[in-house]
């Protein structure tokens, strides 16, 4: 488990009702509603190496849509083609679960 996702599963949890269970030696699935704010958002996409967010499947799919316009920008460098977008999602709070890796 990454040190960042070690504090926030024991010492700095992401909202009070979040909970966590241990799937197996390896992986953890944590539950928590939180603000569906960019912060929240530049979270995920910094941990997409060793979360997946099983719900809501809006914001997975959000996600992916992210990561897969930063890996062709990242293609595209050269060409000057190719910029991540602005969410379409209009929503103010989110319930949802994530599978990480420890």
């Amino acid at each position: 488990m990454t040190g960042q996702l070690s504090t926030i599963r024991s010492n700095l949890p992401l909202g009070f009702d979040q909970l966590t269970e241990d799937i197996d030696d390896s992986t953890f699935e944590m539950s928590v509603a939180v603000g569906d704010t960019q912060d929240l958002r530049w979270w995920l996409v910094a941990q997409a190496v060793h979360c997946d967010i099983l719900e809501p499947v809006c914001l997975r799919s959000e996600i992916e849509e992210i990561l897969s316009k930063g890996f062709k920008r990242t293609g595209d460098h050269f060409t000057g083609r190719g910029c991540v977008g602005e969410c379409e999602a209009d929503f103010s709070f989110l319930e949802g679960r994530l599978a990480c890796n420890r």
